[in-house]
């Protein structure tokens, strides 16, 4: 038994506490060394928060390593940043989830770096801020078991008592604060990563043109003459590509995306550069006459 007050071990039958003189059978705040709601809310956001971030970093990168060298800078910083901040929200989600006091350390690092996101996120990471230095949070992160603390440190989860709606009020906004930080990134991620498995699609239908072509060109060598036909697989996107002939000159055409042939004839296509994922991939004569601009003119 300890005393309700300083957490002095108690003698079996004491009425009085040796060290602070409370009476044994004083009610006094209720004392624990559990979890904090506000602790676990906030842990849990990190691990929904973490897994977003993540994603959007992988996005990013996944979006610079298919652009030019000069247009790469800005995804690429976007997309370490969100992998640092992702792999740390993370960490901090599990060390406040474990009460290890380097989660809580974590936390505060974090809140120091949403004191940036003007204004919504400077006010929310001073609350956490205050929440995470408070005394009662420091012992709870202490790692202590109830017999190892001191009297101060008993008295300020005592004095923690009275403090639920402070701790309501940060995890209302916390909650607030996430939830638009997670459309934020859904916003950003989502069409990167779309735009990120499209372009991936197309160097891959580009990649399999070209290996019909080297096809077609040893045929050709062997036989002296053009295939009238060639079995051609499907592009990126899943759909089957088209061959043409007309004993001089050959056509391959991927369809793009939507799977729909601008030209009945392929002979009837026009070099030309590709602005969308739609547009119809061409080669001639095994040179790429129609497809993104960077490509064109591309031989095996």
């Amino acid at each position: 038994m300890h005393c309700q007050h300083c957490g002095n071990a108690l003698a079996p039958g004491a009425r009085f506490c040796n060290a602070c003189g409370t009476p044994a059978t004083a009610q006094a705040a209720r004392i624990s060394l559990a979890r904090p709601t506000v602790v676990t809310i906030v842990a849990v956001l990190h691990f929904i928060g973490g897994p977003f971030m993540l994603i959007a970093a992988a996005a990013m990168l996944t979006t610079a390593s298919g652009t030019q060298s000069a247009e790469r800078g800005t995804p690429v910083i976007l997309g370490v940043l969100f992998l640092i901040l992702g792999a740390t929200s993370i960490l901090t989600g599990i060390g406040l989830w474990k009460k290890r006091d380097w989660g809580r350390t974590l936390q505060i690092v974090l809140a120091c770096v949403g004191l940036l996101g003007l204004p919504l996120g400077t006010i929310i990471s001073i609350l956490l801020l205050v929440y995470f230095t408070r005394p009662h949070v420091k012992v709870l992160f202490s790692g202590k078991r109830f017999d190892q603390l001191t009297p101060q440190e008993t008295e300020a989860l005592a004095a923690a008592g009275g403090g639920g709606g402070a701790s309501v009020l940060v995890v209302v906004l916390v909650v607030v604060l996430l939830i638009g930080f997670m459309g934020v990134l859904a916003a950003i991620a989502v069409p990167n990563l779309l735009t990120a498995m499209n372009r991936a699609k197309q160097k891959r239908t580009i990649a399999d043109m070209l290996g019909v072509v080297h096809s077609v060109e040893q045929y050709r060598q062997t036989n002296d003459r053009l295939p009238e036909s060639m079995e051609v697989p499907l592009d990126g996107w899943g759909n089957r590509m088209r061959y043409a002939s007309d004993g001089t000159n050959y056509w391959l055409v991927s369809a793009g995306k939507d799977g729909r042939f601008e030209e009945t004839m392929l002979s009837h296509y026009q070099p030309g550069t590709t602005t969308s994922f739609d547009d119809d991939i061409v080669l001639q004569n095994g040179e790429l006459r129609r497809g993104p601009g960077a490509l064109n003119g591309v031989r095996p």
